[in-house]
């Protein structure tokens, strides 16, 4: 089946290509890793990510509101997501804060 047949999309001419791939060196792992990033302004999934992106963020807001009611109930925060560093950075106005660490959670073994 073609996306326009199982999802009702159409692709017009000038996203009939597909997206540029390539990679960037993680020089600071040992051994070197590669980060692999497609990226493109048309190709031809582009409707069908705009479709999964709407989709994941209106999954996000419900569980944000469904968190706001654990707070309010219990106090304890358990929303941890954020949509920018600036975000972030908003957040930490106004705050004492005097020591700061950030950790990769992707690099924690079992």
């Amino acid at each position: 089946s073609t996306l326009r047949d199982k999802y009702s999309i159409t692709i017009d001419d000038q996203n009939m290509c597909l997206p540029r791939l390539f990679w960037n060196p993680k020089l600071h792992k040992n051994p070197y890793k590669a980060r692999f990033i497609a990226g493109a302004r048309s190709c031809a999934t582009k409707q069908l990510n705009i479709l999964v992106n709407c989709s994941l963020k209106l999954l996000r807001e419900y569980f944000k509101k469904y968190c706001q009611t654990i707070y309010n109930n219990s106090g304890v925060n358990v929303f941890w997501s954020i949509d920018s560093s600036a975000q972030f950075l908003w957040s930490l106005q106004g705050s004492e804060v005097f020591n700061l660490q950030i950790y990769n959670f992707t690099t924690f073994r079992r």
